[in-house]
């Protein structure tokens, strides 16, 4: 049965918004700004406020589904406005003039998430709707749902700001109209002879609005101009017949032209000035990111450093730990540095028979050791048994399926002995520096295990029985206690058996466990003269399958314990 695999990918987020919800932030907010006109802030007003839209968070979603893979990822979302609760406080006010905000001093002053940009660059996503922009919204929809009646003077401002077009013509005409009363009622008296209410008001919509407006107020006072000659008797088309006469008319456009010009290089000059200040703060906030950013780098630069000056210890370590001559004592040790030097414990160690068709597997971590399989075919790895067998490091760039992400060969004498497997890594393990640090590790252990199997091959007379592959007692209680030890440490598994051989020799028997028996099986006799069979990684349910074959072999067994052999065996 095939094992379904889980791939986790966490998101952390800033908090979510909404006017929904009772216990909200904004709702609370909403709440005591209806029913006293004032909010406190717990958060001091320079303080960073990390808001997110939950139609920007849907769309993140939406991308990382998407695009889904295998890798495990802790994603971080950060910042992309940059606010703080003055700004906030600032936004309310503006919706409700007459509130008071007040903020508290010398608040815990809490920190953001750090962008490590893995969303900016691999999903293709940033936040793209500010709370402070919402806000006017989601107030309104929360006065609507909770029946709120606005102020009258907040009524008036929404509909003003939401016809701006008619109410400015409205008030051009309403101001017309004024104008022209005024013209009407006062223009026979003495005091107002010398003032040109007309040019006021052609002056005053051309400050006011711009020179479009100026213009307007310029054609509607000579439109009103003209009707005041004509009813002094003069008739419009003799009028200018007297280009004397075009000098008032003239002298509105003008003024309402400057007027409006003036006004629109003022606004201009106001939009610039803002422009140029947003791209200050954007190029501070670009410098403040790249300060973090090389402080990060300086940070890992310098933990490098610390660690090179003491890389010699540390090879020195390695080596020391490397140096056994027992293969079993050896595969424990390497499992060890991998994990404390990889970071990772996903490790595993294959070794491979002499017709190298099958590897067998000689002890994984324990975190993940059922996930391995106790044997494997080497043709299913095709696509990295030329680079193992050339001496290099297999990466699974291609991200094959069920194969591991990065594999590593032993060889002697330039022939496959066994495998070094890492089944998982994080995204920044994928690295040609981790690549590096593999491949040096797995030829240290090629050179310890090298030296291994040559003592073994030296010290064959003495382990051995003459002639037979049988351990010697003292050999193979040493073999038994390594292989004890690497099942507490749950790296690897074995089973102990006792053997019974009736009508055969030792000698026979040796022959038989030689044809029936897997290479990294181990067999030898105890203190008692009893032969027992050691089955390296292999469990109850396949027991019956190696106790079977080796009773239509003649030859029968009884499963035992490390402890049972000082009492001279017996079934268990």
């Amino acid at each position: 049965m095939q094992r379904i695999r889980k791939t986790v990918k966490i998101i952390r987020s800033p908090y979510l918004y909404s006017e929904q919800y009772e216990k909200d932030f904004l709702n609370t907010v909403f709440r005591e700004i209806s029913a006293e006109q004032k909010i406190t802030f717990q958060e001091d007003e320079s303080q960073r406020m990390f808001f997110m839209s939950m139609q920007d968070l849907a769309e993140l979603m939406y991308k990382i589904f998407d695009n889904w893979d295998e890798d495990e990822e802790i994603l971080n979302i950060a910042d992309g406005f940059d606010h703080c609760f003055k700004d906030l406080g600032d936004k309310l006010t503006e919706l409700c003039p007459h509130l008071k905000v007040s903020y508290a001093r010398y608040s815990i002053m809490e920190n953001m998430l750090k962008d490590d940009k893995i969303i900016r660059y691999k999903y293709g996503w940033f936040p793209k709707i500010s709370i402070l922009e919402e806000i006017p919204e989601l107030y309104e929809h929360y006065q609507e749902r909770n029946n709120i009646k606005a102020g009258r003077l907040d009524s008036l401002k929404h509909i003003l700001s939401k016809y701006k077009t008619v109410v400015r013509a409205a008030e051009f005409a309403a101001f017309f109209i004024l104008f022209e009363l005024l013209n009407g009622i006062a223009g026979n008296q003495a005091q107002f002879k010398m003032i040109d209410l007309r040019l006021i008001f052609v002056m005053l919509f051309g400050s006011t609005y711009g020179i479009n407006y100026g213009i307007a107020a310029a054609a509607a006072e000579s439109l009103s101009l003209i009707r005041a000659f004509e009813a002094e008797g003069s008739s419009w088309y003799v009028l200018f017949y007297e280009p004397s006469n075009w000098i008032p008319f003239i002298f509105y456009f003008a003024v309402g032209a400057i007027c409006g010009y003036v006004r629109m290089k003022n606004k201009e000059n106001i939009e610039f000035v803002t422009d140029e200040n947003k791209l200050i703060q954007e190029k501070f906030f670009f410098m403040r990111d790249m300060y973090q950013d090389s402080l990060y780098d300086k940070r890992m630069y310098k933990k490098q450093i610390m660690g090179s000056r003491d890389s010699f210890g540390k090879i020195f370590d390695i080596t020391r730990k490397l140096d056994t001559v027992l293969p079993q004592e050896l595969f424990i040790e390497t499992i060890h540095v991998m994990e404390d030097m990889l970071e990772n414990h996903t490790v595993a160690v294959y070794s491979l028979g002499k017709n190298s068709e099958f590897g067998r597997l000689e002890i994984a971590s324990k975190e993940i050791r059922s996930e391995f399989p106790n044997s494997i075919r080497i043709s299913e790895y095709q696509a990295a048994i030329s680079e193992l067998e050339d001496g290099n490091v297999w990466v699974n760039r291609e991200l094959l399926p069920d194969y591991p992400a990065y594999m590593a060969g032993i060889r002697k004498n330039k022939e496959l002995v066994m495998i070094v497997c890492i089944k998982e890594v994080r995204s920044d393990q994928m690295t040609l520096y981790y690549m590096n640090l593999f491949k040096i590790l797995c030829g240290l252990v090629e050179v310890a295990l090298l030296r291994a199997l040559e003592y073994q091959e030296a010290a064959k007379n003495m382990q051995y029985v003459e002639g037979t592959h049988i351990l010697k007692t003292s050999y193979f209680m040493e073999r038994l206690e390594t292989f004890h030890a690497m099942q507490d440490e749950m790296v690897a598994s074995y089973i102990l058996l006792r053997l019974e051989y009736p009508g055969k020799s030792k000698e026979e028997t040796d022959q038989i466990l030689q044809h029936l028996i897997r290479a990294n099986d181990v067999w030898g006799i105890s203190e008692e003269g009893e032969l027992y069979l050691i089955l390296s990684q292999t469990d109850k349910e396949s027991l019956p399958i190696v106790s079977g074959r080796l009773k239509k072999a003649g030859i029968i067994t009884y499963e035992t314990g490390i402890a049972q052999i000082a009492r001279g065996g017996g079934e268990v």
